[in-house]
This record gives structure tokens, sequence and C-alpha cells, in this order.
């Protein structure tokens, strides 16, 4: 809303069966996708999302993942969400390898001339939910495209913690998807965003902020303005 973008919000089954769709609608018909991981959900994404985000990217897509435990759940054989098909699928698809699990960290920094983080290299204060559920440091992973890293956390061995990807070659068609046609992008934030600036429950300028910028380096582009002059 503080962005000025139009919106909905999927949950309970529509989130569970993510139907992807074409250009009328489904996944493939939105300019971008935002996805929250529950909290504690093992596997964070269940198999059939997996799916949906396979064919989602694949057609062409927009999509920004979030969640503390995203790389932990998929890719540590400690997970209750542990499967080589699902270790494989964080390489492969969300193009990440975890590194390490931290107990805590309280300060997210940016990274210098990245386009999303690159004005809060001093650090935004971030308040985990609990030990060992702030947020997995990982490292970019896979191939077909070109990655970099977003945010860095502070813990007393920092390391990565976001990453933004872009396919090296188009995807999909334009006449089944609002980005078919062009190169798929991605943003996966291994922590939790509304744990930026706590409390979450209270509107905060930086986090929105952040989260504009995202959407923005999602879509290529700022979102247009109109001026009325006469």
């Amino acid at each position: 809303e503080a962005g000025g973008f139009d919106y909905d919000v999927w949950s309970g089954a529509l989130a569970d069966h993510p139907r992807v769709g074409d250009l009328a609608g489904g996944l493939r018909s939105y300019a971008a996708v935002l996805w929250q991981c529950g909290f504690y959900d093992y596997p964070p994404f269940s198999d059939e999302q997996r799916d949906s985000i396979d064919l989602y990217l694949g057609g062409g897509g927009r999509l920004a993942t979030v969640g503390h435990d995203i790389g932990w759940g998929l890719a540590n054989t400690a997970s209750p969400g542990y499967s080589a098909a699902r270790a494989a699928w964080l390489s492969n698809t969300l193009h990440a390898a975890l590194l390490a699990d931290p107990a805590t960290w309280d300060n997210a920094m940016g990274v210098s001339g990245d386009p999303i983080s690159g004005g809060y290299t001093g650090g935004v204060f971030y308040e985990p939910l609990g030990s060992g559920q702030a947020g997995d440091q990982i490292a970019i992973a896979g191939a077909g495209g070109t990655g970099s890293y977003v945010w860095r956390d502070n813990y007393f061995t920092p390391d990565n913690c976001a990453l933004r990807w872009e396919n090296a070659s188009p995807n999909g068609s334009a006449s089944t998807a609002f980005w078919g046609g062009q190169p798929s992008r991605l943003v996966d934030m291994f922590f939790e965003f509304t744990a930026l600036q706590p409390p979450w429950s209270s509107p905060d300028a930086i986090r929105d902020d952040i989260l504009d910028k995202t959407i923005v380096w999602l879509l290529g582009r700022t979102a247009p303005t109109v001026s009325i002059t006469t």
C-alpha cells in the first residue's frame, strides 16, 4: 500500500495449492509474486509448491521468497523437511547453497552498490524469532544466469543471507505469462522481512523502502508516475 501497488493475498488453500495459470489468472498473471514461507513449516515449500514455482519461473516470472529456515529446512539433514530432491531444488531453482544456520544476529547489512540494499550498508536493525531462527547464511549456486548478494548478517562470523538472480536467457512465451519471453528474476531473503525494523505490527519507512526497492528490481523499472498539470 505504501508503494502504491495493487495486490492480492493468497492464503489457505490458494497458497497450499498455488495455481500457475496463464495471463488470465494464476501466478503467471501477476507482475511479481512475494512468497512468505510459514515460520515453522518444514519443509518450507511443499513438493506441490516447488513444482508450481518451477513452472512459474520456467514460463517467465518475477519472484521474491522470504523465510528464516528456507536453506536449513530444505538442505540440512537434521531438518524434518530434508530430502535430497529438496536440497537439489534449493540449488537449482532458488540458486542457493546452505552454509550455516547461526544462532542469532541483530543487523542486516546492505551491500555497497546493490540496487536493493546499497543504501543500508550501515545496517538495519533485525529481531530474530528466537535462537536458531534468525536466518541462513548462503552462497550463490546453480547455473544458467547471474547472481549477486543483497544482504549480510552481523553474526560473529558474518556472511551473506540474501541474493538476487536473473536468468541468462528468456523464459516462456509472451502469450502465456506476464513476463513470458523475458528472463525470470528472483530475490531470496533467507531471513524474515517482517523482522526488519521491529515491531512488524507498526508501519516503518525503512521497511517500506526495502520492499519497494525489491519490487522495483524484480520489475526492472520504477513504478510509473503521472503529474497532471492542466
